[in-house]
């Protein structure tokens, strides 16, 4: 997640802007994909790849993008557990030709939430004086 620290100058606004089309693309894409999802589940067969594309692919994307959004508090280590969360949804779309969506659906979730534990793991570690060997201090922001 992008914050005011991180957009403190204009090469750091124009990549949070250009940035922030892939995260709407993708949520987007997920939307259309989760609906499609939900009537393929409907008749128990596997989604097509169009859909699976869109679903697991969506997310995949609006994580990868939330990667390199300019940001002063997420960690290298937190970084790199939401690309690792990224490529596993992205796995997803594959999984999916042979996995029903009753099952892929919720894999999704699991992905997630495994995901963002992690990433929440990372940044805790961070924070916490005994195991950065240094207290930690929150600096302002530069003004403007």
């Amino acid at each position: 997640a992008a914050d005011r620290c991180a957009l403190n100058n204009p090469a750091a606004i124009v990549r949070f802007t250009a940035l922030n089309l892939p995260v709407v693309a993708g949520i987007a894409a997920v939307s259309a994909g989760l609906h499609l999802a939900i009537l393929a589940a409907d008749g128990a067969g596997t989604i097509a790849a169009g859909p699976r594309a869109a679903l697991y692919g969506g997310v995949s994307i609006c994580l990868l993008a939330s990667v390199v959004l300019p940001s002063t508090k997420m960690t290298r280590p937190a970084r790199a557990a939401r690309l690792v969360t990224a490529l596993a949804a992205m796995g997803l779309v594959f999984m999916g030709a042979i996995i029903e969506p009753v099952y892929l659906v919720p894999a999704l979730t699991a992905v997630l939430t495994l995901g963002l534990l992690a990433e929440a793991r990372q940044r805790a570690s961070a924070h916490n004086p005994a195991a950065a060997g240094r207290a930690f201090q929150e600096q302002p922001c530069p003004p403007f």
